[in-house]
């Protein structure tokens, strides 16, 4: 936060942090965000879990599916009360290029996936999901993105050692989305960068 109000020279910055591999966090997050704030405009599901030394979470679930899925799907759920109050409110999830038919046995944690496997299908199940939430919320621009493929990411270093893009090619793709005029009402469509 004081790095962001540093080079962004605005002091009026200010963030909230929670463990989204526990979604009794996510309720948290979002009590602790709607204490202080009335309205939110555009909500990013940026976070993404690949390669892991933790397999599941307390509840049980692969991490990729609790980080990648369901805190998304959680946090827009609890969150989009007070983001259908926005004039142009924006929910865009962070998808990618890796996507796999997703086993309804691993997205419960019944089975075990190697690691890719878990997080390809994270990937589409968020992907699926937020062409399905757009159909409920024609009012709001809901839109999954592949911000890019191995961007210069520390996920992106883990898992596979090597880069393709700059991590600014995504971040300037999700500015455009959250803010540009011309999105506004391309709810359920997939963005591929």
């Amino acid at each position: 936060i004081e790095e962001v109000k540093q080079i962004s020279n605005n002091e009026n910055v200010d963030g909230l942090t929670a463990d989204l591999s526990d979604l009794k966090n996510i309720d948290q997050l979002v009590t602790n965000f709607t204490d202080r704030f009335q309205s939110l405009d555009v909500l990013i599901n940026n976070a993404g879990v690949f390669k892991t030394s933790v397999q599941n979470n307390s509840a049980g679930l692969d991490l990729r599916f609790a980080v990648n899925y369901f805190a998304p799907y959680l946090l827009t759920k609890l969150l989009l009360p007070i983001i259908q109050k926005s004039n142009d409110g924006r929910v865009i999830s962070l998808s990618s290029a890796a996507q796999q038919k997703v086993s309804i046995d691993a997205l419960l944690g019944k089975v075990s996936l190697p690691e890719y496997g878990a997080y390809a299908q994270s990937k589409l199940a968020l992907t699926m999901w937020s062409f399905n939430l757009s159909k409920q919320f024609s009012d709001l621009t809901i839109i999954p993105v592949n911000p890019g493929s191995l961007l210069n990411t520390n996920m992106v270093k883990e898992a596979f050692g090597n880069h393709r893009s700059s991590a600014d090619k995504g971040s300037t793709i999700l500015s455009a989305l959250a803010t540009n005029e011309k999105y506004k009402g391309s709810g359920g469509k997939y963005f591929d960068n």
